[in-house]
């Protein structure tokens, strides 16, 4: 079953700023080292960063989450 995608809801920041530090330290670790994904995970995508966003009506910020509750990813797209 493919997972449900819906608006993030301040419930759900905590364990998407772990699952954008997860995937951040997977993609750039290689790239930038881990210290400085280290400090832009943690400017970027900590829970109040990430709360800035819930609920504004330039923003949509969707989160995917699978029947038995874990979060399997996130989207953030911002009008400009």
């Amino acid at each position: 079953m493919a997972p449900l995608i819906r608006d993030a809801a301040p419930r759900d920041l905590p364990t998407i700023s772990a699952l954008l530090a997860e995937t951040w330290h997977a993609t750039y670790d290689t790239v930038y080292g881990r210290a400085r994904v280290d400090d832009l995970t943690a400017r970027w995508h900590n829970v109040a960063a990430l709360a800035r966003d819930v609920g504004r009506n330039d923003v949509r910020f969707l989160v995917a989450v699978e029947a038995d509750g874990q979060t399997v990813g996130t989207a953030l797209i911002r009008r400009v």
